[in-house]
């Protein structure tokens, strides 16, 4: 009897494996068989580029002499570890002894590469067909070996020898250990002491550089590096910007990149002052949970939330904000909700996972155009084994139904008339790197959805 189980067990065994293969397989081939191309838009970014610096969570907490007594001071040490155990994402900006980590960092790295939110997407939109322009310093190197030279930066004097701003991007794994300390989440911390991007380069000639270029599509973003830096300071920089938004609202579209904010008073007058001015935003999973909260309860506070918790605060958040359009990115799903205004949804959304899905498996940035992915081996759908209630209309989406047709979408009965679409996202758990795909993946669905 036991024999006749173990052989039984064998081949359902060998059946699940088929079958998870099989659905893998076919969401790949769904993903790299849109046909759809997006149309050849201008596209101004601006303000944010940095040189990111990637270590190991666990390497620079050595390093630093890290210990988990540390974790009962206010210090670097602290910080980290806080962020390490608990698997957040954040972004803080570091003045004391941050020299001195970008020194050790740099003999510890595991890469070396551009980073900024502005610089990503600009690079993303590049090598998906845009019309790009650029509003951020960026140095001969990038400029050459990324772009080709085939960008416009505006003004000319932001081409530089070399970027100044350093950003150390810390990577941590769901189950690394430190000093008995367990890392309960994949994630990263991003910590910086900008200079540069404090003062929002670009933010003086902005109105100049939309009346020349006359773009179809502005996109800003990197308020995240604001984070503890002085109230008076930031707010006349989002004063200023906010009346070029009112000014220029009317003349092409304003997307809203979201960031990991730690300063209750900086996202107040985000929220306040620049919110009612765009037509889109886009965020992950944390970036969302806080801006909701705060927005409903005044108070940033972080927890995990499951995929259907994540669907009605997306709607809910689209509805309140009085938003065109919002994207949303997970380890489970994407999620894009938008009105007439843009174009058809399903495409954006499969070539934003797509892209998503290429990105994390390069250790650095290229100036490759990015065609197809075709090796299913070790990618996995994490989607939850439950099935989705999709808010307002409460309408029930089978899981298994979702991951066959790789797209599901529905109309929210508002004003705006919006449609959301929602799709399984392919992960392979052991990425080469998750720094900037939020950047690759919003920037990617902007340019297939633009009029």
């Amino acid at each position: 009897m036991k024999i006749i189980f173990q052989i039984l067990l064998a081949f359902w065994l060998a059946w699940f494996w088929v079958n998870v293969e099989d659905s893998v397989t076919k969401s790949l081939r769904i993903l790299n068989s849109n046909s759809n191309k997006p149309l050849k838009k201008k596209i101004l970014f601006a303000f944010s580029s940095d040189e990111d610096i990637q270590v190991q969570a666990t390497t620079l907490l050595k390093e630093l002499q890290c210990s988990k007594e540390d974790r009962n001071m206010k210090n670097i040490c602290s910080s980290i570890l806080f962020h390490f155990e608990n698997g957040l994402g954040s972004e803080l900006h570091v003045t004391e002894g941050f020299e001195n980590i970008v020194q050790i960092s740099k003999k510890i790295s595991t890469s070396k590469d551009l980073g900024g939110n502005s610089a990503q997407m600009a690079l993303r939109a590049f090598k998906e067909g845009g019309d790009v322009y650029l509003s951020a310093i960026m140095s001969n190197h990038y400029y050459q070996n990324l772009f080709n030279e085939s960008i416009t930066i505006v003004p000319q004097s932001f081409l530089r020898e070399e970027i100044q701003d350093v950003h150390i991007v810390i990577n941590f794994d769901e189950g690394d250990v430190y000093d008995t300390i367990i890392c309960q989440h994949t994630n990263r911390l991003y910590l910086q002491n900008d200079q540069d991007n404090m003062r929002f380069p670009g933010l003086e000639n902005l109105e100049a550089n939309i009346n020349s270029i006359h773009p179809d599509l502005l996109v800003i973003g990197g308020f995240q590096l604001m984070n503890q830096k002085p109230k008076k300071e930031y707010e006349e920089i989002i004063l200023k910007l906010e009346k070029i938004l009112i000014a220029q609202k009317n003349n092409l579209k304003i997307h809203f990149e979201m960031g990991a904010f730690n300063d209750e008073n900086l996202l107040y007058y985000l929220i306040d002052h620049i919110f009612p001015h765009i037509h889109s935003t886009g965020m992950n999973e944390q970036e969302l949970q806080l801006l909701y909260n705060f927005i409903t309860k005044g108070q940033l506070e972080q927890k995990q939330i499951n995929t259907n918790e994540q669907l009605q605060l997306i709607v809910k958040l689209l509805q309140k904000q009085h938003l065109e359009r919002i994207h949303f990115h997970s380890q489970t799903i994407q999620l894009i909700c938008s009105n007439q205004d843009w174009r058809d949804i399903k495409p954006a959304l499969h070539r934003s996972i797509l892209v998503g899905l290429i990105q994390a498996m390069k250790s650095y940035n290229d100036n490759q155009i990015d065609q197809q992915f075709n090796n299913s081996t070790n990618l996995e759908i994490l989607l939850e084994e439950e099935d989705l209630i999709l808010y307002p209309n409460n309408q029930t989406l089978n899981r298994d139904h979702l991951i066959q047709t790789m797209n599901f979408c529905w109309n929210v009965n508002n004003q705006l008339k919006h449609q959301c679409c929602v799709a399984p996202v392919l992960i392979n758990p052991h990425p080469m790197r998750t720094c900037g795909l939020g950047d690759n993946i919003g920037s990617t669905s902007l340019l297939y959805q633009l009029q």
